[in-house]
């Protein structure tokens, strides 16, 4: 059973691994089985969404770190209008200007809501009043004893918060096969910038991993 002390300490830890954590997690990894030891140069980075910020912040992010390891890489806004749509031929000439030999895409392919429930605990004594404890006991039972051992109610926690799933996919240039993806999820989909650092880490280490870059 645990003490408020207890309680607050477990907040207190659960608060530091909330901090040092990533708040981006891998669901799952596909790649190719006849893919062999194709490696990629030069990537175009595609963000699909309507939001025009969020599209040229993940592109700029990922391209970045794509370049610090080495690869080339080019963000879709600089060659691309929009990158939502059924327009494939926008995208093929995007894709030739680019010069790339493989496309990179970002989307996400679903949003929810969630709800943990943390339960609730009594702890201390189950009671204190004249009766109840044998007359040995209560006659020396004062306020201060009762105050500094009473009961401690704790109700349960309840938290809704919001998921988001996003998936990062390679596809080859030339002839537009998928040969690699990546699902992902994040419980802060609003901190764009910060979630876009953590993705694009996860993303090349997993290129990397898979001999890909």
């Amino acid at each position: 059973m645990r003490t408020p002390i207890m309680k607050m300490v477990s907040l207190a830890i659960l608060m530091l691994l909330l901090v040092s954590c990533s708040t981006v997690s891998v669901v799952d990894t596909w790649r190719a089985p006849d893919l062999g030891g194709r490696k990629f140069h030069k990537l175009l980075v595609v963000n699909v969404t309507r939001n025009g910020t969020i599209r040229q912040v993940n592109e700029d992010v990922l391209a970045a770190e794509l370049a610090a390891h080495g690869v080339a890489a080019v963000p879709s806004h600089t060659v691309l209008v929009s990158a939502y749509g059924p327009d494939r031929k926008a995208l093929a000439g995007a894709v030739a200007a680019s010069g790339a030999d493989g496309v990179l895409t970002i989307q996400l392919v679903n949003r929810e809501r969630r709800t943990d429930v943390e339960p609730g605990y009594t702890s201390g004594y189950p009671g204190g009043y004249p009766g109840y404890w044998p007359p040995a006991d209560y006659y020396s039972w004062d306020l201060y004893n009762y105050y500094g051992s009473g009961i401690f109610y704790e109700p349960p926690v309840v938290r809704t918060y919001e998921v988001a799933t996003i998936q990062v996919s390679l596809f080859d240039a030339a002839s537009s096969r998928l040969l690699w993806a990546v699902t992902t999820e994040t419980a802060e989909p609003g901190r764009t910038l910060a979630i876009g650092k953590e993705l694009a880490k996860i993303v090349i280490s997993r290129l990397m991993k898979a001999g890909l870059i």
